[in-house]
């Protein structure tokens, strides 16, 4: 059972409503903005960051949940959106 106040990305079966957890706690604070790229990694904002301060960009695996911090603060400030271009 999750803690509620454990941030968490799901993945939910469009068809049945089930769920089933990608990832939870880790770097993820307070995820704003989510895109999902060609190779099905999952890429995410964070405004507040670990440091509670400065934004962030994660990667998250799909299919292990495993977190990696790609890149925070200086440019990356109070991130609410983004796309992934090819």
């Amino acid at each position: 059972m999750l803690d509620r106040d454990t941030t968490s990305i799901l993945r939910i079966d469009p068809v049945s409503g089930a769920q089933s957890l990608i990832s939870s706690g880790g770097l993820l604070m307070t995820p704003y903005g989510m895109a999902v790229a060609s190779n099905d990694n999952i890429f995410v904002v964070d405004p507040k960051g670990t440091a509670m301060a400065d934004g962030q960009v994660i990667r998250v695996d799909p299919t292990t949940g495993a977190q990696t911090l790609l890149s925070v603060g200086q440019k990356v400030l109070d991130p609410l959106g983004f796309s992934i271009a090819p």
